[in-house]
């Protein structure tokens, strides 16, 4: 199968409860780094004792900032060359088109599982779980097909 032709990105969906606590997270993180910021400037009364904390705090909330924008808005999955690739944050997870064995799907639950057999010991068969947007599940399991014209489709737990 020639196919290398890189195609569109699947992004993670996260539960509802998940992007609420991600916002309340961020209000904290935002509200540490200005009162670190008020104090370091000693503006209104907020002064540092020790400056190296507050510019520490400053320092690791904002990395905390973004590396939870980049988890929560970078996790995806995609088709590149031969591999399915699910990327989430700095860690790549490649699944060999070869090794692809089924895709089901829980349309009410809104996940899916992709079914693979583990490259070190084919007779074991491995799973991730697939949770991408409604409006993109169609989308997916077409890709999913033209990336592997033999898979095994199943939706709501067929078969």
């Amino acid at each position: 199968m020639g196919y290398t032709i890189d195609m569109k990105k699947f992004r993670y969906a996260y539960p509802k409860s998940a992007y609420v606590v991600y916002a309340l997270v961020n209000a904290v993180s935002i509200v540490s780094i200005v009162f670190a910021s008020l104090r370091l400037a000693g503006v209104g009364g907020f002064i540092s004792v020790i400056p190296a904390t507050d510019i520490l705090s400053i320092v690791l909330f904002a990395l905390f900032f973004v590396a939870l924008a980049i988890l929560v808005f970078g996790t995806s999955y995609s088709f590149k060359g031969d591999d399915l690739v699910l990327d989430r944050f700095f860690v790549k997870k490649k699944i060999s088109r070869e090794n692809i064995l089924r895709y089901v799907s829980d349309d009410a639950a809104g996940i899916g599982a992709l079914y693979y057999a583990d490259p070190a010991t084919p007779e074991k068969v491995l799973y991730i779980v697939v949770s991408i947007h409604k409006k993109d599940r169609q989308a997916f399991v077409d890709a999913l097909r033209e990336f592997k014209p033999d898979v095994v489709i199943m939706a709501n737990g067929e078969g």
